[in-house]
């Protein structure tokens, strides 16, 4: 496996593969109700300004495996830069809105936000259940569409589950697994370390129960 990492500052354009600059990576995921999280450590660079906001990308070979937000960003006395970046549901669960829904699907309701908040969608499958009728007031997008998928449950028996595909949102039906991404289903990523640039790489899939 060979892992790289790229980053791009959204306020200049600047892209830049800093990899090399890496001393260490953890990267963290979950099935459901927390954002998937990559956490860095690299040297400082004059040519690579952090920006909160920039976008971080972790691939595999040619296989995208996170891409998120730069949150968080730090410089110790040694000229380390501690960087932490979150994938898109983290908006979901940072923001809150009131919205009232009649005869929609969950995946119609996520539509809905992902366009009111400029967020991005990939694939979403047909949930099969138009809710009659449903009313959030102030709760987190998360939360909505959480319910949304609830509701489904309980009316028609199947189980979708919302994650971020790379940069996309998505609802899909946890029986075709051959469409959930790897951090979620391969317990072979559990607690792994390789090397990575000038230090190591650490992943890690927390337990759905």
């Amino acid at each position: 496996m060979s892992i790289s990492i790229l980053y791009q500052n959204n306020r200049t354009g600047d892209a830049f593969d800093i990899t090399s600059l890496c001393t260490g990576a953890k990267w963290a995921t979950k099935r459901a109700g927390t954002p998937a999280s990559l956490e860095l450590t690299t040297l400082a660079d004059s040519n690579v300004a952090w920006a909160h906001g920039g976008i971080l990308a972790l691939k595999d070979d040619k296989n995208g495996l996170f891409y998120g937000y730069v949150v968080k960003v730090s410089q110790n006395e040694k000229g380390q830069v501690t960087v932490t970046a979150y994938d898109q549901t983290w908006y979901l669960k940072k923001n809150k809105e009131t919205y009232v829904f009649a005869n929609k699907r969950a995946d119609e309701i996520l539509t809905q936000i992902a366009a009111d908040f400029d967020l991005n969608c990939g694939a979403l499958e047909n949930t099969g259940y138009a809710i009659p009728s449903m009313v959030e007031d102030g709760q987190t997008l998360f939360d909505i569409v959480l319910t949304a998928l609830d509701h489904t449950l309980v009316h028609v028996g199947k189980m979708y589950v919302l994650w971020d595909d790379f940069g996309s949102l998505r609802i899909t039906d946890v029986a075709n697994p051959k469409l959930i991404p790897r951090p979620i289903t391969r317990s072979s990523w559990s607690g792994t370390t390789r090397q990575l640039g000038n230090g190591t790489f650490t992943s890690s899939r927390i337990p759905t129960t």
